[in-house]
């Protein structure tokens, strides 16, 4: 349920999508409406599935001790996910490079590796 709460607010916020800017009305409203939802829900449904599988810490900040509330929702870990992804492959040589400088950091690259196999596999 509050998903659908995120989902409504970000839709009716200036900071979301600007619907009411687009000056749709009818069929076209509701398509470009259907549109973000799937956008969304696939989004959350990443998000969800890269929870499970205990990689969020690679994607975003994890939940401090002292915080009340989590600090990102289902929908920004799958939205960052995929991007996460991309500069992933965009700087692998990069990377390549420098785990040669510091053979001892290979245990974390490692994790990094596996953490980024698990999130492809959600995608």
């Amino acid at each position: 349920m509050k998903t659908v709460l995120e989902l409504r607010k970000c839709l009716e916020t200036l900071g979301g999508y600007n619907i009411e800017r687009t000056g749709l009305t009818g069929d076209r409203l509701v398509v470009l409406i259907l549109l973000i939802t799937i956008a969304y829900t696939s989004s959350i449904v990443m998000g969800e599935e890269i929870k499970q599988k205990g990689v969020t810490c690679y994607v975003g900040r994890v939940k401090e001790a002292g915080r009340r509330e989590r600090r990102h929702s289902a929908f920004y870990i799958g939205s960052r996910g995929k991007d996460w992804l991309k500069s992933v492959d965009f700087y692998a040589d990069i990377v390549d490079e420098l785990m040669k400088l510091s053979p001892e950091k290979k245990i974390y690259y490692a994790r990094g590796k596996k953490a980024v196999t698990l999130i492809r596999y959600t995608s």
